[in-house]
């Protein structure tokens, strides 16, 4: 690829149509990413290739802005497209934020049960586990709106995080199976994952390392233990309005 300052066998990069000179444009990975043209004759192309390092290290220099050009284009694109494609997600997200900054004591009911049947929830879960030791997705998620987790408040010293952090892992304890049961079954590698991810904190690499996974098949293994802790919070929450109903 060209460089600001010349590049070895820049010449060979470089071929003359029809009063042309052409250069390959790279992405700093190396892949082919468009044509740079500049009118030029054989004497000028014969200067570029060996006998006016001046002119070389223009058109080197200009090649490479060139490239940087491109893939910064290509790379605020996929952002874009990453942004857009986040465009659903956000949203149900505020409008749960929004429900759950005007929600009444008549309307949590409704809104808790929306939350844990909606779409987004498994997300929610998930996000808040990443963020577990602190962040935005935890402090600020709409499952601090879920019966079990203001049910925590008073002996979290009113703290909502502390609550859902407290409600989170209550949830992965339930998946903890029985003693008796086989080390190596599925119950136990999902459960060792979430404790040893989330509840810990190691890495991805440390956990699948422990679990003598490949990181690929952590995240497939993730995927579904995630789902279980997402199953047992809505168990949780049922279980506490049938509780709620059943003293009234």
């Amino acid at each position: 690829m060209a460089s600001p300052n010349g590049a070895v066998g820049f010449a060979e990069q470089i071929i003359v149509v029809d009063g042309f000179c052409l250069m390959p444009l790279r992405s700093p990975d190396g892949r082919f990413v468009g044509v740079l043209g500049v009118a030029c004759t054989p004497q000028q192309f014969e200067a570029a290739g060996s006998r006016d390092p001046a002119v070389r290290r223009l058109m080197s220099v200009l090649a490479h802005q060139m490239e940087m050009a491109i893939s910064m284009v290509q790379m605020q694109q996929r952002i874009f497209d990453s942004l857009r494609s986040l465009g659903p997600e956000m949203q149900s997200l505020q409008q749960l934020s929004t429900k759950l900054e005007q929600a009444t004591p008549s309307s949590l009911q409704s809104l808790e049960h929306g939350l844990i049947d909606s779409p987004e929830f498994t997300q929610l879960v998930k996000d808040a586990l990443t963020q577990f030791w602190g962040g935005p997705k935890l402090a600020e998620s709409p499952l601090l709106g879920l019966r079990t987790v203001r049910r925590m408040l008073d002996e979290q010293g009113g703290s909502s995080t502390r609550a859902l952090q407290a409600v989170l892992r209550q949830a992965i304890g339930n998946l903890r199976p029985d003693e008796q049961l086989d080390p190596s079954a599925q119950e136990w590698l999902l459960y060792n994952l979430l404790e040893g991810r989330f509840l810990q904190r190691k890495t991805v690499r440390d956990v699948a390392n422990r679990l003598a996974m490949s990181e690929s098949d952590f995240y497939r293994k993730q995927r579904v233990a995630v789902e279980e802790v997402a199953r047992q919070l809505a168990l949780m929450e049922r279980g506490e309005h049938e509780s709620v109903t059943g003293r009234g």
